[in-house]
């Protein structure tokens, strides 16, 4: 699906994964729990702090967790006659502790009921395992900064047959807007086969290589804030010169290559219309394709990339349960498109004209409106500002006015994802 020509794609981490915002979310929201005695929580901030350097981050060992409840050690075939079970690590004292303070750490997503978490109920839970993910992606590891690799703690086939359950679920459940966000965050951030390049793998990486070599640091900062295609380039470059052969170096460079490789979005386009059969989405996702099978200029296929996001949202509530998470794949990669689209027209934005950069502002909303990060109302407001910018003989006061009203999106969007990633928080440590 993917070939060989620059222009694409990074998702989630501009649109709703700013690091700053996010690190500000787990601080600032409460706890999932109010237990009657809440441990000191300067004493749990240690204990997060050590977790980070434990080899066995929040575990104390691996073991079988059987179908009974029998917990036994990791001896070959050891719930044959418990009803089966699974294999996985086993959370120490302070993570249990930590659990029982309405701070849900050390997730396996192996141990949980999908459905459970897909119900209301549930929702605080789940909101805690992808802000957990989101941790372990942008803190280098966050409590398992040294055990990642921790060899048994996570069976990664099980993890991705749990997260899709759990995709699967909430996805059956979707009604409101936000069901709809939640569900694109967590189809970004749970485990699924062949994840390809994402932002939030870039993050990882360069997280880890900045830790281990403190000169690497400017780099990532570049990678978080503004990453291109030959940013690629420049992490082999900056190997070479300073004799750094750790391997790390390389997957980050191909994972650069591989988040701005060309996305050939009309496969998935006409496979899902195809599902969709007689379904009035079927001849739009049609249409679609065949507009971003000509060769756009930039602003063009930005806008284009940006209505089909929309109308993938519009049209998600109204498809059959079995179609949600198709439907769902298909805008993260669209959304990727518009992302990388949107990222190479910053540089020609100084010379563009203001009425070009009312029709970008235009395609913008559109695109976070689809990325489910504009309420329809503030969506429909957008729509009206931007009008009212395009009347003919507009005072400059007015004009100024308005810019001012459009001004507001970005914190239109921080509370939207607050509100919509739920009331969980963690103690995130030094």
């Amino acid at each position: 699906m993917n070939h060989e020509r620059r222009a694409s794609t990074p998702p989630f981490a501009s649109l709703t994964a700013a690091k700053g915002l996010l690190i500000a979310l787990f601080l600032a929201l409460t706890s999932l729990a109010a237990p009657a005695v809440l441990a000191d929580t300067g004493e749990m901030a240690r204990w997060i702090a050590g977790m980070k350097a434990d080899p066995r981050g929040p575990f104390d060992g691996i073991y079988w967790f059987c179908q009974d409840g029998a917990v036994l050690p990791p001896e070959p075939y050891a719930c044959s006659s418990h009803g089966g079970g699974i294999q996985h690590g086993r959370l120490g004292e302070r993570a249990r502790a930590l659990r029982e303070a309405g701070f849900l750490v050390g997730n396996v997503l192996a141990a949980t009921d999908p459905d459970a978490l897909a119900s209301a109920l549930g929702r605080p839970a789940l909101d805690a395992i992808l802000l957990e993910r989101y941790l372990v992606a942008a803190d280098n590891g966050w409590i398992l900064r040294r055990a990642r690799y921790y060899r048994g703690a996570f069976q990664g086939e099980d993890e991705i047959a749990a997260a899709e359950a759990i995709l699967v679920a909430l996805a059956n459940r979707l009604q409101g807007e936000r069901d709809f966000l939640l569900l694109r965050q967590a189809a970004l951030l749970l485990p699924r086969a062949r994840n390809g390049g994402t932002v939030t793998r870039s993050h990882e990486l360069s997280s880890s290589l900045a830790t281990l070599d403190a000169g690497f640091a400017p780099l990532r900062n570049k990678l978080h804030a503004l990453p291109e295609a030959a940013d690629a380039d420049r992490v082999r470059s900056y190997a070479r010169q300073h004799g750094r052969s750790e391997p790390e170096f390389e997957q980050l460079a191909q994972a650069i290559e591989t988040l701005f490789a060309f996305r050939d979005l009309g496969l998935p386009l006409s496979d899902l219309a195809r599902r969709l059969d007689r379904h009035p989405l079927a001849s739009q996702l049609r249409h679609f394709a065949r507009e971003l099978e000509k060769p756009l200029p930039p602003v063009q296929r930005f806008a284009v990339s940006a209505a089909l996001l929309a109308e993938l949202r519009e049209s998600l509530p109204k498809l059959l349960p079995k179609l949600r998470m198709a439907a769902v794949r298909l805008s993260l990669d669209v959304e990727a498109e518009a992302f990388a689209t949107g990222l190479g027209l910053l540089g020609d934005l100084p010379q563009a004209g203001r009425a070009e950069r009312l029709v970008l502002l235009g395609s913008a909303a559109e695109a976070l409106y689809g990325a489910g990060l504009l309420t329809p109302r503030e969506r429909q407001a957008t729509r009206e500002a931007l009008g009212r910018l395009t009347a003919p003989s507009l005072p400059l006061e007015r004009y100024r006015a308005e810019l001012g009203y459009l001004a507001r999106v970005p914190a239109w969007i921080t509370g939207q994802t607050w509100f919509g990633m739920g009331t969980t928080s963690f103690v995130a440590g030094p």
